[in-house]
């Protein structure tokens, strides 16, 4: 070796156990592995996109955080080009994601438990969180949607209940139905609280029912029978099924019934007692509307009829005095006059009309003393009562009424008059005498 050679420094010595340096990678060869490796990222993507629209961010638990860290790993190798490893990671990201939307499922019914325990613990805050998460995986599902809405009332249901359970307990039972009653409006769902309002509602209809009823009976027997069917009425609205309200409204309907009657009765006898025949007659109808078989009142509508028809006639014929000139009139008029003679008690207005009305019927009946003149030439007949014959003056006695007097004398026209006979009549004359020839 040369002097200038013993001067060069010694070439660095070489380790066995080094690798060897990496070989250049073929061009093509990378960008078929970063392909690979894109292609691995769109799959792991779209598999957390679906994912994360479900919010899985907040419900996929240490799947899902695996999974993203498998992703931001990926992400750095990526960037250093190590797109096989990146490719890799990549994968294992996407398969996580897809884990944890297998379980979707099962998550949701956990959540959906969860939030139900809270609501029962209480725990407003954890059902709320449980139910929202719930709503993430599912937002129409219609328990989640329930059980978000209770979490928000939760706290002052808890409270309502609480107080309605003290006043149960120390026997403030209209206190505590009235928080039972707002505890299931602010949660329709609550058992405790529908059961609790429903439990004393029937206890407190149970009790008006027996305090209505005790009234309602204590009016009834007392006579009150506006305020005994007002309280029955009350007590059948909290039981309409009782038989016992039935019976005592019959009763009431019974003892309304019977005081109308009364009513009716009094009112009848003082239009009797007023000679009101037609008002008595419409007391009585009414009654027997009630009951047919009311036998006072049958006999007062009989009695009220034959009144209403008797007047009337009396006061026909004292209208009509001329009806008691015809003889059958005047014999109807004779046995009214004998009917109302025998009926006891008759009114001022009536006794004074029946007493006219007698003594018309006396003085229709009572003869009269009439004085017939002639010339002892004519034949005087009173037609269908006598044969006269020939008289200067003749007296006999009629009846009151109309009679024909005809008078015949031969070679004379024959005539013909009319003598007409009051009751009463004091002074009664007539001249027949025929004076035309023929």
């Amino acid at each position: 070796m040369t002097a200038a050679a013993d001067d060069e420094p010694p070439a660095p010595a070489t380790d066995p156990a080094d690798p060897p340096p990496a070989s250049p990678i073929d061009p093509a060869r990378l960008a078929e592995m970063r392909a690979a490796a894109d292609s691995a990222l769109n799959g792991m993507l779209a598999a957390r996109r679906v994912v994360d629209e479900l919010g899985a961010a907040e419900w996929g638990s240490a799947d899902y955080d695996d999974a993203a860290a498998a992703s931001a790993a990926a992400d750095q190798a990526f960037l250093e080009e190590r797109f096989e490893d990146a490719r890799d990671r990549y994968d294992a990201a996407r398969r996580g994601f897809e884990d944890v939307l297998a379980v979707k499922d099962d998550t949701l019914a956990r959540l959906l438990a969860e939030g139900a325990a809270a609501l029962a613990a209480p725990d407003a805050a954890a059902a709320a969180t449980a139910f929202r998460r719930a709503l993430l995986i599912e937002p129409g599902h219609a328990a989640a949607q329930i059980g978000r809405t209770r979490a928000g009332t939760l706290d002052e249901l808890h409270r309502r209940l609480t107080a309605a359970r003290t006043h149960e307990s120390e026997g403030r039972l209209d206190f505590a139905y009235a928080d039972y009653a707002a505890a299931a409006e602010l949660d329709p769902h609550s058992e405790e609280a529908r059961d609790g309002h429903l439990r004393l509602r029937t206890t407190l209809a149970d009790r008006q029912f027996q305090t209505m009823m005790a009234q309602g009976l204590e009016a009834l027997h007392r006579g009150d029978l506006d305020d005994a069917r007002q309280r029955l009425e009350e007590a059948q609205r909290f039981r309409p099924e009782a038989v016992e309200v039935t019976q005592a409204l019959a009763m009431v309907e019974e003892a309304e019934l019977r005081a109308a009657m009364d009513r009716l009765r009094d009112d009848a006898v003082v239009h009797e007692r007023a000679e009101r025949w037609q008002d008595a007659w419409n007391a009585y109808r009414r009654i027997l509307a009630m009951d047919p078989a009311i036998e006072f009142a049958q006999a007062g509508k009989e009695r009220s009829e034959e009144m209403i028809r008797l007047e009337k006639l009396t006061n026909h014929y004292l209208a009509n005095p001329a009806l008691l000139i015809g003889r059958t009139t005047r014999e109807d008029a004779k046995q009214l006059v004998e009917r109302l003679a025998t009926l006891a008690g008759l009114g001022p207005r009536l006794q004074d009309a029946a007493n006219r009305l007698a003594e018309q019927v006396r003085l229709a009946n009572t003869p009269l003393r009439v004085t017939l003149r002639s010339d002892t030439q004519t034949e005087v007949a009173v037609y269908r009562v006598a044969q006269l014959g020939t008289f200067d003056t003749h007296g006999l006695e009629l009846l009151p009424g109309v009679y024909t007097v005809v008078g015949h004398r031969n070679g004379y026209r024959d005539v013909r008059l009319e003598l007409r006979l009051e009751p009463g009549q004091t002074d009664a004359s007539l001249t027949v005498v025929c004076t035309e020839p023929i």
